[in-house]
């Protein structure tokens, strides 16, 4: 069974259903997965199958996990916000 990708208002995170790891974006997530697509018409060209960075590898990439365990680029994402963080709702004045 994967994770499930957890709820964070106004956000889409990415999770990876091969390592089940979140990402605050697609490059970020395209970021952790290495080596090269088969290409069965190149007998010359080395096959490197496809595989997800190790977390150590994905740090030394540069991302780092927030506290919500989202990997994203340092001062980009580092705040998400909740519910507790939306403006409380104001009676309409008509």
């Amino acid at each position: 069974m994967s994770a499930k990708r957890p709820a964070i208002p106004g956000f889409k995170t990415e999770l990876c259903p091969v390592c089940n790891e979140l990402f605050s974006r697609t490059s970020a997530g395209d970021l952790h997965r290495v080596g090269d697509y088969y290409d069965h018409h190149d007998p010359q060209r080395p096959y490197i199958p496809r595989r997800c960075l190790t977390p150590d590898e994905i740090a030394a990439k540069g991302l780092v996990r927030n506290a919500k365990g989202v990997w994203h680029w340092p001062g980009s994402d580092d705040w998400r916000p909740t519910v507790a963080d939306l403006p409380a709702a104001q009676p309409d004045p008509a």
